[in-house]
């Protein structure tokens, strides 16, 4: 019976150790090409067949604090998996060119920009990412899930609570 219990004590700690989150993130920063880079393998690893090769524009080397890494990779992430979802180029990965600026208020703009087929309906599409960026509620975990296209809000909810808990 003791060995039983010992047993069943351990599983249930194996099984309850999967629930537990990783340690905090590091305060060590990251340079921020780093991350693109890191965002562009995971992408690569989902869309294997034409990997993205982005050209990075900077004007200087930015660092950020190392518990934006999660965020700004998510970001990144969703944009460069936008790119290789929707771009309608077939049989060559677009081209996507990333530039990065730090404003005068401190703030970094990010912008991505990536070749777009003809084929593609650049109205529809502009018409539809501003009716879901114009949306307000994005906290329901499940609009997040039932969204399914471009991730929009997925990065809405990254940029207004993920962020701003930091």
């Amino acid at each position: 019976i003791a060995r039983s219990r010992a047993s069943f004590s351990y599983s249930v700690d194996r099984v309850a150790s999967w629930f537990i989150r990783g340690g905090v993130l590091p305060d060590k920063s990251f340079d921020l090409e780093r991350a693109i880079e890191v965002a562009t393998l995971i992408t690569n690893n989902c869309y294997p067949r034409y990997p993205l090769k982005p050209f990075i524009s900077s004007s200087e080397r930015i660092e950020l604090h190392g518990n934006l890494l999660n965020p700004v990779v998510d970001l990144l992430t969703n944009c460069l998996q936008n790119v290789a979802e929707h771009s309608g180029i077939v049989g060559i990965a677009p081209r996507v060119d990333i530039f990065v600026e730090r404003q005068l208020d401190g703030r970094l703009k990010i912008k991505v920009r990536n070749e777009v087929s003809s084929q593609v309906d650049l109205i529809t599409r502009e018409a539809d990412m501003r009716k879901l960026a114009e949306e307000r509620d994005v906290v329901s975990r499940r609009s997040v899930a039932l969204e399914g296209r471009t991730g929009i809000r997925k990065m809405k909810r990254i940029l207004r609570y993920d962020l701003d808990e930091i």
